[in-house]
């Protein structure tokens, strides 16, 4: 990107799309594709090759987050509607690419959503903080809604071997 801000710089690849990318993430065993999600819905990957886009999956709810799995051949996306889909690429295990709905939180937009080794979690506007097992099996709730100190929850991170994670929200 270069050393200072007026150094030349160069868009390698764009993806035109019909409507607003919402999220993006990079999963860390495809270095050539980088994967969204759309106001729309859709879910494509950008493949950087041959600057082309494809359809990974649709659903009928705009995409929020999208968080790429520990193991690097895997993805989960929230959506407007409270929804959580994993989709896993093709892999010598997964012979093809699965797209899974893991999970429904409706009272909460998952905008917080991230997948460490130690688990998966999401949080939002309601204010709890959910967590389940790298399966989709539901495990702790743990919920702010009593402390008015504490807000909407809006970005999620596990640190690096996965087993801690930190969340970002507006207390104010």
């Amino acid at each position: 990107l270069g050393n200072d801000w007026k150094d030349k710089k160069s868009i390698c690849n764009k993806f035109a799309q019909t409507s607003s990318v919402t999220c993006l993430c990079w999963p860390s065993a495809h270095p050539n594709e980088l994967v969204f999600g759309l106001a729309e819905g859709k879910v494509k990957v950008g493949q950087l090759k041959s600057n082309k886009a494809a359809t990974l999956y649709q659903t009928e709810s705009f995409v929020v987050a999208i968080c790429a799995g520990p193991d690097g051949n895997s993805l989960l996306t929230g959506h407007l509607d409270g929804s959580i889909y994993r989709f896993c690429f093709e892999t010598e295990a997964m012979p093809r690419p699965t797209t899974t709905k893991i999970a429904c939180v409706p009272t909460c937009v998952p905008y917080a959503l991230a997948w460490g080794y130690a688990g998966i979690v999401a949080a939002g506007n309601d204010r709890a903080v959910r967590f389940w097992d790298p399966e989709g099996r539901e495990g702790r709730v743990f919920d702010y809604a009593a402390e008015p100190k504490i807000k909407e929850f809006t970005c999620a991170a596990f640190n690096p071997s996965g087993e801690s994670v930190v969340l970002g929200n507006f207390n104010r």
